[in-house]
């Protein structure tokens, strides 16, 4: 039976290479900065060892490491260009559980991630 969360496997992609491509693509579409800045944050906070990305077109995907079988619990970000696009000057935030519960916020890109400082949102565990 499947309750939900992502149904893809997630080939894991390298944070830095990811950057590389984020900020290549914000040059040209700035809708994407705020992935970039996501991305961005991951390496400034020594999380890449403990979360896991990709993309699904220009959506950035993010899991726990290491990385399992589907379904999975994700987090998809989605910009202005995405598929499922938010409006302009907004990304939306979806978390996928295996529960079944799926979950969307939409927020202006400024708040896309934590004030400087505060980290409250990095797992402790």
């Amino acid at each position: 039976m499947n309750l939900g969360g992502w149904q893809y496997p997630i080939r894991k992609r390298e944070w830095a290479d990811l950057l590389d491509e984020y900020r290549s693509a914000a040059e040209r579409t700035p809708a994407l900065a705020p992935l970039m800045s996501i991305v961005e944050s991951v390496l400034e906070n020594h999380m890449q060892d403990r979360l896991a990305a990709t993309t699904s077109m220009w959506d950035l995907v993010i899991t726990t490491a290491p990385v399992g079988e589907p379904p999975l619990d994700v987090i998809v970000v989605r910009s202005a260009v995405s598929m499922k696009p938010a409006p302009p000057g907004e990304v939306r935030i979806e978390q996928h559980g295996t529960s079944g519960l799926k979950e969307e916020v939409t927020r202006p890109v400024a708040e896309a991630l934590p004030s400087s400082g505060d980290l409250s949102w990095r797992s402790t565990a």
